[in-house]
């Protein structure tokens, strides 16, 4: 079982985790340049394509991970099979390709490039 300071310094990333999702919305939404501009941005589209894919991509490592607490618990080394593992380490590089994405696409939506004009 985790002890509470575990507990706590979990609590505290996912509230802040969800703060930024949360600020991240209320910019699309209703500040910033708005959901009719960034809906029209490339950039803007790919990114949050890549931000789902990570997301979606980090379901079968978490859940590998998971399941080596019994294991480690006991200061044993997780059994994993060869082919568990490359496809583990397989996951994790589309991951970073899919960040490194991410930043690309930031930094040309911070240039404008790419908006389609829809005036």
């Amino acid at each position: 079982m985790a002890s509470p300071d575990d507990q706590d310094r979990r609590c505290r990333i996912w509230c802040r985790s969800r703060g930024l999702l949360l600020i991240g919305l209320l910019r699309v939404f209703f500040f910033e340049k708005g959901a009719a501009y960034y809906g029209h941005s490339v950039p803007f589209i790919i990114k949050m394509a890549c931000f789902a894919a990570v997301g979606l991509l980090s379901i079968y490592p978490t859940l590998e991970f998971l399941s080596w607490r019994s294991a480690l618990k006991q200061g044993q080394v997780p059994i994993l099979s060869e082919q568990k593992l490359r496809r583990i380490r397989s996951i994790m590089h589309w991951e970073l390709v899919a960040v490194v994405i991410i930043l690309l696409a930031a930094a040309l939506m911070a240039r404008g490039i790419g908006v389609v004009a829809v005036w």
